[in-house]
């Protein structure tokens, strides 16, 4: 067994390699744009949190749309992409007792929801690009560009988690940490994807309380 210094080490590179599993998310080639778009409205801001743990290491994440109107743009078989105006979605780290993840941080991206045409769940879809990043004590960063490693870990060790059961976003950045070495390529490959393309998050909201927010029966 590792010891636990090497387990949870202090920087975010403990959660790298994400997107070596996973999807790169939803293509826009994948869909098409709504002809004629029609708007839903979040009245007021929607909140909610996600708690992770593993090995006695807790990380909540806080997250937050904004409110106002969510326009559909685009859809595909299934359902339709209303997208919110400017960065509607704060992730926020809420508390946690892993060295390098600080308190008080939050990314702001853009943001929609995803509501099925017929039977499905609706979902929370982002996007990287254009994501401003505010650490306390220190300047807000925009990614205009490539995303860090750090923001690319996130994402890569959620999406390990969405295609292993039970296992948790602190394990999966164990493992992808260890990975790294040897996960440079493929990771630089899905880098632009992860990028550009629509995410949805791993953990939604609960369902019926997202509806509700939203208005959506």
């Amino acid at each position: 067994m590792l010891p636990a210094a090497l387990l949870f080490r202090t920087s975010a590179i403990a959660f790298v390699v994400s997107a070596l599993v996973g999807c790169t998310g939803v293509p826009q080639s994948a869909t098409v744009a709504v002809a004629k778009p029609e708007s839903i409205v979040l009245t007021q801001p929607y909140t909610w949190v996600d708690v992770s743990s593993a090995f006695g290491r807790k990380l909540t994440f806080e997250y937050t749309m904004a409110a106002g109107n969510y326009t559909g743009s685009r859809e595909d078989a299934g359902g339709v992409f209303y997208e919110g105006a400017g960065n509607c979605l704060v992730k926020k780290v809420a508390s946690t007792n892993i060295d390098g993840w600080i308190v008080g941080s939050t990314w702001t991206q853009r943001c929609g929801i995803y509501v099925p045409k017929t039977t499905g769940s609706a979902k929370v879809y982002y996007y990287n690009l254009g994501t401003t990043t505010h650490i306390p004590g220190q300047p807000e960063h925009l990614i205009a560009g490539k995303p860090s490693s750090y923001d690319n870990a996130n994402t890569a060790a959620l999406n390990t988690v969405a295609t292993t059961p039970g296992l948790s976003p602190v394990q999966a950045g164990i493992g992808a940490g260890l990975g790294a070495a040897v996960g440079g390529a493929l990771l630089e490959a899905r880098e632009e994807a992860i990028r550009v393309n629509a995410q949805f998050l791993i953990y939604q909201p609960d369902q019926a309380e997202l509806r509700k927010a939203f208005g959506i029966h």
